[in-house]
Order: structure tokens, then C-alpha cells, then sequence
């Protein structure tokens, strides 16, 4: 992982999935935070892909409804 990329701020699994109920777009890897995501149903488990054995998915919301 490039530090200079994501940075070095760290959340907990809840903050992010709070943070992920109003994203419009998200890459999420790893077990913990695509369960997460699964439980509170803010993905679907049939867009989970595995890599070497690690879940990814993309959230990516189209036609907002901000103005």
C-alpha cells in the first residue's frame, strides 16, 4: 500500500460504512469492510469478486439526486 496514495488516516469499519452510505464511488477490498458493507446492505454479495482469495467491489451510484 503507497502512503502517499491513501494516506495514513485510519477509521474504524463503522466509520467507513457510515462514510459509504453517502459515497458515490468506492473501491473496498479486503474481508472485513466488504462484509461490512454486505451486512448493511449497502452492496450486493453477487458483486463481490475474489483476487488471490480477497474480496473486491466497486460502488460506483449513478443519477444522483443532489442538485
Amino acid at each position: 500500500m503507497k502512503k502517499d496514495f491513501y494516506g495514513d488516516i485510519l477509521c474504524s469499519i463503522e466509520e467507513a460504512v457510515n462514510l459509504l452510505s453517502d459515497a458515490e464511488l468506492a473501491n473496498l477490498v479486503g474481508e472485513k469492510i466488504v462484509n461490512a458493507t454486505i451486512e448493511k446492505k449497502l452492496i450486493d454479495p453477487r458483486a463481490v469478486i475474489y483476487i488471490d482469495g480477497i474480496p473486491h467491489v466497486q460502488i460506483i451510484k449513478l443519477g444522483s439526486l443532489r442538485s
